[in-house]
Protein backbone atom coordinates (compact mmCIF):
# COMPACT_ATOMS: atom_id res chain seq x y z
CA UNK A 1 0.00 0.00 0.00
CA UNK A 2 3.24 2.27 0.43
CA UNK A 3 4.70 1.74 -2.58
CA UNK A 4 1.39 2.69 -4.38
CA UNK A 5 1.09 5.89 -2.05
CA UNK A 6 4.29 6.49 -3.34
CA UNK A 7 3.96 6.00 -7.08
CA UNK A 8 0.61 8.07 -6.81
CA UNK A 9 2.51 10.62 -4.85
CA UNK A 10 5.62 10.84 -7.38
CA UNK A 11 3.05 10.69 -11.05
CA UNK A 12 1.14 14.04 -9.09
CA UNK A 13 4.64 15.40 -8.45
CA UNK A 14 5.59 15.14 -12.13
CA UNK A 15 2.40 16.28 -13.55
CA UNK A 16 2.50 19.31 -11.52
CA UNK A 17 6.06 19.81 -13.00
CA UNK A 18 4.63 19.92 -15.79
CA UNK A 19 2.63 22.82 -15.52
CA UNK A 20 5.32 25.02 -14.65
CA UNK A 21 7.25 24.58 -18.49
CA UNK A 22 5.89 27.01 -20.07
CA UNK A 23 8.04 25.69 -24.08
CA UNK A 24 5.07 23.48 -25.12
CA UNK A 25 2.93 26.20 -24.26
CA UNK A 26 4.02 28.95 -26.37
CA UNK A 27 4.64 26.36 -29.37
CA UNK A 28 1.21 24.55 -29.01
CA UNK A 29 -0.95 27.36 -27.60
CA UNK A 30 -4.19 26.09 -27.74
CA UNK A 31 -3.78 22.62 -27.87
CA UNK A 32 -1.02 22.78 -25.18
CA UNK A 33 -3.42 24.80 -22.59
CA UNK A 34 -5.93 21.73 -22.75
CA UNK A 35 -3.56 19.35 -21.84
CA UNK A 36 -2.22 21.46 -19.21
CA UNK A 37 -5.43 21.53 -17.71
CA UNK A 38 -6.39 18.10 -17.81
CA UNK A 39 -3.16 16.96 -16.25
CA UNK A 40 -3.53 19.67 -13.85
CA UNK A 41 -6.96 17.97 -12.83
CA UNK A 42 -5.42 14.57 -12.51
CA UNK A 43 -2.62 15.94 -10.02
CA UNK A 44 -5.20 17.34 -8.12
CA UNK A 45 -7.09 14.32 -8.27
CA UNK A 46 -4.02 12.08 -7.52
CA UNK A 47 -2.97 14.31 -4.52
CA UNK A 48 -6.71 13.82 -2.98
CA UNK A 49 -6.60 10.29 -3.07
CA UNK A 50 -2.77 10.17 -1.93
CA UNK A 51 -3.83 12.60 0.92
CA UNK A 52 -6.97 10.22 2.06
CA UNK A 53 -4.90 6.96 1.83
CA UNK A 54 -1.83 8.70 4.26
CA UNK A 55 -4.64 9.83 6.53
CA UNK A 56 -6.20 6.94 6.69
CA UNK A 57 -3.54 3.91 7.05
CA UNK A 58 -0.25 5.12 6.83
CA UNK A 59 -0.64 7.64 9.84
CA UNK A 60 -2.21 4.90 12.19
CA UNK A 61 0.80 2.58 11.08
CA UNK A 62 2.99 5.12 12.23
CA UNK A 63 1.59 6.06 15.07
CA UNK A 64 1.72 1.76 16.44
CA UNK A 65 5.11 2.04 15.06
CA UNK A 66 6.50 4.91 16.91
CA UNK A 67 4.47 4.21 20.47
CA UNK A 68 5.04 0.58 20.63
CA UNK A 69 7.54 -0.56 18.73
CA UNK A 70 10.42 2.37 18.34
CA UNK A 71 11.09 2.30 22.63
CA UNK A 72 11.01 -1.58 22.85
CA UNK A 73 14.10 -1.04 20.23
CA UNK A 74 15.61 1.48 22.21
CA UNK A 75 15.62 -0.69 25.47
CA UNK A 76 16.80 -3.62 23.78
CA UNK A 77 19.49 -2.02 21.62
CA UNK A 78 20.38 -0.07 25.23
CA UNK A 79 20.62 -3.82 27.11
CA UNK A 80 22.97 -5.35 24.31
CA UNK A 81 25.30 -2.30 23.98
CA UNK A 82 25.63 -2.06 27.37
CA UNK A 83 27.08 -5.54 27.72
CA UNK A 84 29.81 -4.21 25.39
CA UNK A 85 30.18 -1.03 25.80
CA UNK A 86 30.36 -0.63 29.93
CA UNK A 87 33.68 -1.82 30.23
CA UNK A 88 35.22 0.26 27.87
CA UNK A 89 33.56 3.35 29.94
CA UNK A 90 34.98 2.13 32.80
CA UNK A 91 38.48 2.30 30.98
CA UNK A 92 38.14 5.47 29.58
CA UNK A 93 36.53 6.83 33.25
CA UNK A 94 39.30 5.72 35.21
CA UNK A 95 42.10 7.33 32.66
Amino acid sequence: MLFVCACVLVSSVAANAQELQNAGAAVLKDTGKVSVIIVKSAAKATWSVTKFAANTTVKPAAKIVFKKAAPSVGKFALKKSAKHLLPIAIKVAAL
